[in-house]
């Protein structure tokens, strides 16, 4: 199969995903990884304000030290306690964006291990018997694999942010960014389930590369 033809595929597969997605058995899960995902960014949010309010007084405390009976050096006070503000939120912003998924995936290993092995009992009708041992090892391995991810797609942004400052080259960054994002978030998923081929990381990697 040609990559074309596998996209094509792909993005065929998702009307059948989403058939099943909204019958009864698996719509409630549809809000589980939603409300881990509002909870993470709420929580992340109030811990920047709260790091922000506390670096922009100690800033603000510096500054006005050294600009005390520097009338026209004053703004600097307010101007520069605004900006640690501003810059921990976008900062902030930036890298929920880009790794937030990750810490929801970790976060919902468990379900989403679970949920995976139902949908292949409901396509095929194949039943795998419980074993706690097994379930054990297939929430830590997701997690592991997760983690992985996160830990390379973060080398890789960083990576390319250094290059988008070489001409020309720095034009093709975002579409390589959303290339690598695209990868790891897929394997990510993928990786459900694959898991219960029982390959090890080193296997599951051979096994995405070949079919990327």
């Amino acid at each position: 199969m040609s990559i074309f033809e596998g996209f094509f595929a792909g993005i065929g597969v998702y009307g059948k995903a989403f058939q099943i997605l909204f019958t009864r058995k698996f719509f409630g899960f549809l809000f589980f990884p939603a409300l881990a995902l509002v909870l993470l960014f709420w929580g992340g949010s109030w811990l920047v304000s709260f790091a922000g309010d506390g670096l922009a007084e100690i800033v603000q405390a510096k500054i006005a030290e050294w600009v005390e009976g520097i009338s026209w050096l004053q703004w600097l006070n307010s101007t520069l306690g605004f900006l640690v503000r501003i810059v921990l939120k976008i900062t902030y912003f930036f890298l929920f964006i880009t790794f937030g998924g990750y810490i929801v995936l970790i976060i919902m290993s468990p379900v989403y291990s679970w949920l995976s092995e139902r949908t292949e009992v409901y396509l095929s009708g194949k039943e795998y018997p419980f074993s706690l041992r097994q379930l054990i090892w297939e929430i830590f391995r997701g997690i592991l694999i997760a983690f992985r991810n996160m830990i390379f797609q973060l080398l890789f942004t960083v990576f390319l942010f250094v290059c988008s400052f070489i001409p020309v080259i720095g034009l093709l960054s975002p579409v390589a960014l959303f290339l690598v994002s695209a990868y790891f978030y897929g394997f990510s998923f993928v990786d459900y389930a694959i898991e219960r081929k029982r390959f090890n990381v080193k296997q599951s990697v051979r096994y995405v590369n070949k079919n990327v």
